[in-house]
């Protein structure tokens, strides 16, 4: 992975050993060398938005899963507090 110096500077923070971060970027691709990952920004999991959407093909449908969707949905954020 490649940074501009001020892309570096910008994400140094979150690069740490064992971090979980996301990275966006893009693929520099050249005949004679390997492929490398530009890295233009750093984002750390603990600053990405907690949302999950769901969608069904239709009301009957969720209602026949609506139990389901909530009972798991309490297991869901017990999990992530611990």
């Amino acid at each position: 992975m490649s940074f501009s110096r001020r892309d570096y500077e910008k994400s140094q923070q979150y690069l740490k050993e064992d971090s979980k971060v996301f990275v966006r970027g893009r693929v520099s691709e050249e005949d004679d060398n390997a492929s490398k990952l530009i890295c233009e920004e750093v984002i750390p999991f603990d600053m990405t938005k907690k949302e999950l959407w769901i969608q069904y093909a239709d009301k009957q449908s969720y209602l026949q899963d609506e139990q389901n969707l909530f009972r798991t949905s309490r297991k869901v954020r017990v999990k992530t507090r611990l």
